[in-house]
Formats: C-alpha cells, structure tokens, sequence
C-alpha cells in the first residue's frame, strides 16, 4: 500500500501557498490501488465470502479499514475483471456431456432472488435470475435435476435424469 501526501507550504516572504501534486494516477483524496481493488474483487467473486469477512482479511493483511460499501463497489467495478472467466466456465458447463442443474432463493437487498447453477465434475456456473423458473435451456447434453416442473417444461425430453421424484 502507497500512502500518497503533499505538503502545502506558506512563503512567509510573499504570503503565497504552494502544494504539490499527486501522481497522476491518484484521482481523489481516498483512494485504494488496483491490487487491492483486485484482491477485493478474487474474496467476493471467486471465493465468495461476505463483505464483514473480506473486510477483515484486507484488515489483516495491509491495516486498510474498508467499509462494506467500500467493498461493495469494489467488488461491482471489478466484476468485469472475472467476467471471460464465468463466461468460459459457463460455456463449459453448458455443453458437457452431463450437467447438475439446481437453484436456491436467497435475499438480495431485501429481495427475493433465486441462485442458479450448473454443474459438472470440474466446472461449476451460477447466475441470479427473478423466478426459480428461470431455468437456462442452452445445455447440450443430459440434465440432472430434482424433477422441478421448470426444469420439465424448458429441458427438451431426452435431457432430463431425474432424482428425488416418484418416477424416476
């Protein structure tokens, strides 16, 4: 971590102030550098741990005391960052010979969403969607799910292996 001042200085001669400037990569008076906005981004998105607990690895690593709104914005801007990651495993996982599909609801700013994913032995895909029926239908082999009817109405027939229900 690179703490950045300027000093302002007071001629006593002529009465006129002097500061000096910060790099030019230094764009307000608080502001944390890529690696740290980076490392932020790898906690939330990658490992998915909540904003109190990223806050006290970065505490303990580098003394930075970040607010969860902090870390919040950190994670949206460095989403993009992961971004071909989550697109290739979901490209992965949507044509493998066999994919898991399932989802959960979860609360998202007081809303109720619903936590989707695919997965395969080595690759795993998830995406927030409105609707426990939002179920993606791209996938190209077969698909093992817990018999939810969405899963009935937008998985083509031959796709389905079904677990938990009377009729499989």
């Amino acid at each position: 971590m690179t703490d950045h001042r300027v000093w302002t200085y007071h001629c006593a001669h002529c009465g006129a102030l002097t500061t000096g400037d910060f790099p030019d990569e230094v764009k307000a008076p608080v502001q944390y550098g890529p690696r740290l906005q980076r490392l932020v981004g790898y906690l939330g998105v990658e490992q998915l741990l909540p904003l109190r607990r990223i806050g006290q690895v970065v505490y303990t690593l580098t003394d930075a005391r970040l607010s969860d709104e902090t870390i919040y914005r950190m994670i949206q801007s460095s989403t993009q960052h992961f971004q071909p990651v989550h697109s290739h495993w979901g490209e992965l996982v949507k044509h493998a010979p066999v994919t898991h599909v399932d989802e959960t609801g979860m609360r998202v700013k007081g809303s109720l969403k619903w936590f989707h994913v695919g997965t395969t032995a080595a690759n795993c895909s998830f995406w927030l969607e409105t609707s426990r029926g939002d179920v993606r239908t791209e996938a190209t082999g077969i698909a093992v799910h817990d018999h939810w009817p969405s899963y009935q109405s937008n998985i083509s027939q031959d796709q389905h292996e079904l677990f938990g229900s009377s009729g499989a």
